[in-house]
């Protein structure tokens, strides 16, 4: 057991994998490939292979998703793991209770390289597959999807990287989010609160103590965030948003000719958001974010709507 940014982390053996429904697991460190020509032939594992192979960007995804499962609370296998008849491997696997998830890191180079891209797809068919890919190459699969190149099953989960408080993790794609919470859910608990004035309500989400899982409260403000300018916009048209950064915070503003209409900030080192929206919107942002709250595996401690009295430069 060791550390990542101060969390402990635990890693798994080989012989620790519970056999796949269909087939079994083979192991690139198992296996042997001879290069060279006379006097210069040596044997290396796949694994070796890799090692010595590996390019920056590959490693720096790797390392990424690595640490990221481990803050989920997967214990990892660092190593090329596959499936007996299937060609190739995986680039590591992770394991959270009995279930066995394999990752495959692909830059946009290896996305583009269709026939290894399929191959590595067939993973799917036996267990959950995780592909990390950079922001560009998610599109690309999305499109390769659509045009009929490629089949992303249910098994299949897309995850990018992204910086959150100034460390790199994996957000997953919104419709995957739930399958890669922790079994017991990620233990965090906010309050909800909505202040109205004569005009505006101020709708607070803030966190109860302090928790780990980091990606996970970036992945769920992000949805809110979203859902907050999306709504506005589906009422008022209004789509202009504008990002201030701020010290300790960060703003994102939505004017509709002009006019701000809203306003989403939250903290840089805590799930602590504040938003101002028309009063029509708030009822609305309170149903979608206990919404999310739910499909995130976050409790709400408490929901209170105060209504505040009227001054005069409420805006």
């Amino acid at each position: 057991m060791s550390c990542i940014h101060g969390r402990q982390i635990s890693s798994f053996n080989a012989s620790e994998f519970e056999p796949p429904e269909n087939g079994d697991w083979v192991f690139a460190k198992d296996t042997y490939v001879t290069e060279g020509i006379g006097g210069k032939k040596r044997t290396l594992s796949y694994d070796e292979m890799e090692q010595e192979s590996e390019g920056e960007t590959h490693r720096w995804l790797r390392v990424t998703t690595l640490n990221s499962l481990q803050e989920l609370g997967y214990s990892t296998y660092d190593g090329g793991v596959g499936v007996k008849g299937h060609n190739g491997f995986c680039d590591g696997a992770a394991k959270r209770g009995e279930g066995v998830v394999l990752f495959e890191c692909l830059t946009d180079w290896a996305v583009s390289d269709l026939e290894q891209l399929n191959r590595k797809l067939k993973f799917s068919e036996v267990t959950t597959l995780i592909l990390v890919v950079l922001k560009k190459s998610a599109k690309t699969l999305k499109t390769l999807q659509r045009i009929g190149r490629i089949k992303l099953n249910s098994n299949v989960i897309i995850a990018t990287p992204s910086k959150q408080n100034g460390q790199w993790g994996l957000s997953f794609s919104p419709t995957h989010s739930h399958h890669v919470l922790p079994e017991d859910g990620p233990n965090i608990q906010i309050q909800l609160n909505i202040v109205r004035k004569r005009s505006y309500s101020y709708f607070t989400v803030k966190e109860v103590g302090d928790s780990d899982f980091g990606q996970l409260k970036n992945a769920f403000s992000t949805k809110v965030r979203r859902a907050t300018f999306e709504m506005i916009g589906g009422f008022s048209g209004a789509t202009n948003q504008r990002y201030k950064g701020g010290v300790g915070n960060f703003e994102f503003i939505a004017r509709s000719q002009g006019v701000e209409i809203a306003r989403y900030s939250q903290s840089y080192s805590s799930l602590d958001i504040e938003i101002k929206t028309p009063n029509e919107y708030s009822d609305f942002l309170k149903e979608k974010v206990d919404s999310l709250a739910k499909e995130f595996g976050i409790c709400i401690e408490e929901s209170n709507k105060v209504v505040a009295h009227r001054h005069i430069d409420d805006i």
